[in-house]
């Protein structure tokens, strides 16, 4: 079978949805030709890459959960700037080795 991938923000998704058995394998290799790939890891969107001050609260209306995250948090409700995937998940891996070092 040969089935169709959609390659959109650096996730790879089926064009038409493939049900496999219980028993087949779970990994699969594609092959992408190297004058396709970007020599860096991170991009940013368009959108992601104006500076937002640090000091504007998310916008929200009257009774969203956005104003009541806006409650909870207080002065540490703020839109945080864009940043790529790669510093998110270094954010991750060092909150992740700060909880559980030495366990």
């Amino acid at each position: 079978m040969k089935a169709e991938l959609i390659i959109e923000n650096g996730q790879a998704r089926l064009l038409t949805p493939v049900y496999l058995k219980a028993a087949a394998s779970k990994r699969f290799e594609i092959e992408i030709p190297d004058e396709a790939l970007e020599v860096l890891r991170d991009w940013y969107p368009d959108e992601l890459s104006k500076p937002v001050p640090k000091s504007v609260k998310p916008p929200a209306q009257p009774g969203s959960l956005q104003e009541e995250l806006n409650g909870v948090l207080g002065a540490l409700a703020r839109i945080r700037p864009g940043v790529s995937i790669g510093d998110d998940h270094q954010m991750l891996l060092e909150a992740l080795e700060g909880r559980y070092a030495g366990r």
